[in-house]
């Protein structure tokens, strides 16, 4: 049985880790050893797997740390405060000291193990960099978001094996790195909607009334945490825009980041709500355990990302449960969602354009039958676990080879 081991640098539990728990459920001939700076329990999302070792790595100066002390060198006047220099060399110091803090306690962990392969489970980080020379093994890196590549870009060598989750990352990167066509691949994110819609049907459901079967309105939903980079400011303005707003409703689901930025957002959207009196017609619902079972029951799903997104995951979601997606074609999903055929694509930021096609498929709701199954039927094509698991089945056994 290969022993692969896996290290996630997230500091909270995300899309990068439950991406990978499915890969790893997907081959259970394959011995997993899973590093990240989560509890087992949240690092495992609460299952059990008869092929996964879970560690817990100690972390003095995370990624949290490192930003707040990055601020504090700016004033407000965007003036640098004095002495800044010598506060980011003390920031780079304590940044390698911990790296070398956590790749110690791995390769404590892994002492007088036999290991195959080392996988980077987000971009390229120092830890596994590291790491992979000292275990002399084989090192997949997967690339899920645009990143600074920083001192690594230009130390890749024989041993990295390159995967993206979508074609438009690819592409990025092709600008950044130079490519070894023999040691990159595009290999999507594994997703399940249905399968998950399952489990979270069984948690506690606040669906407003407006959203179930009676008093129900057709309802735009948009998922995602509320920041800039998710663009629900521009869902509220094109919701404004188009003339449908006074016989349908526009649900924000998602939390908040307790940053600055992210705070002011929010402040922005409810300013906007209450200067256009749409209280009534916009909702923010906040953060939900169930985001699927609310898809489940909406109408039309946005996705208005107004940054890069690497795949785009609540989009593949939406289309498998059936859904018209109306999405941003800012990153991932333009390399598979083909407007007008398995769901819409507008230019990122362009309001006009949305609010066109918010009122269209308003419009039209009674005849996007035929459009909401090629969405699901493309999608689980694409993004089934049975076939990303197979892709990575092959990988490694390439890699062997």
């Amino acid at each position: 049985m290969k022993n692969i081991v896996i290290f996630d640098q997230a500091e909270s539990f995300g899309g990068s880790i439950a991406r990978m728990l499915d890969v790893i459920e997907d081959t259970p001939n394959v011995n997993y050893i899973l590093f990240s700076y989560l509890p087992k329990h949240r690092a495992t999302n609460g299952k059990t797997f008869t092929n996964l070792t879970v560690f817990n790595l100690a972390s003095f100066f995370n990624h949290q740390k490192k930003q707040k002390l990055d601020g504090s060198l700016i004033q407000k006047d965007n003036k640098a405060v004095t002495g800044s220099f010598f506060i980011k060399k003390f920031i780079a110091l304590l940044d390698l000291s911990n790296e070398i803090f956590v790749t110690l306690q791995m390769r404590l962990r892994l002492a007088f193990k036999n290991i195959n392969i080392l996988i980077s489970n987000s971009n390229i980080h120092a830890v596994p960099m590291r790491l992979a020379k000292s275990l002399n093994c084989k090192h997949i890196i997967i690339f899920r978001s645009l990143d600074y590549l920083g001192r690594w870009k230009n130390n890749l060598h024989d041993n990295e094996y390159l995967i993206f989750i979508s074609s438009p990352l690819h592409d990025f990167y092709c600008k950044e790195l130079v490519l070894n066509k023999n040691k990159y691949k595009i290999i999507g994110d594994p997703v399940d909607a249905e399968l998950e819609l399952v489990r979270q049907a069984n948690l506690t459901n606040n669906l407003p009334p407006t959203m179930k079967k009676d008093n129900r309105i057709f309802t735009f939903l948009c998922v995602g945490r509320i920041c800039e980079q998710k663009g629900q400011l521009d869902a509220c303005k094109a919701f404004f825009k188009s003339n449908v707003w006074p016989k349908a409703q526009l649900v924000l689901l998602g939390g908040i980041d307790p940053d600055a930025s992210s705070q002011r957002y929010h402040k922005r959207i409810i300013d906007f709500i209450a200067q256009h009196k749409l209280e009534e017609h916009i909702k923010i619902a906040g953060f939900q355990n169930n985001p699927l079972v609310w898809m489940k029951q909406a109408d039309v799903i946005l996705h208005c990302a107004t940054a890069f997104e690497g795949l785009g995951s609540s989009v593949i979601e939406a289309m498998q449960l059936g859904k018209v997606v109306i999405a941003s074609d800012n990153g991932g999903p333009s390399s598979f969602v083909t407007h007008a055929i398995n769901g819409y694509l507008y230019p990122s930021r362009n309001i006009v354009k949305l609010a066109y096609l918010i009122q269209q498929l308003y419009e039209e709701s009674g005849s996007l039958s035929d459009l909401e199954r090629r969405a699901k039927l493309d999608a689980y094509r694409l993004f089934s676990r049975k076939r990303i698991s197979k892709q990575f089945i092959m990988l490694y056994q390439e890699i062997e080879a």
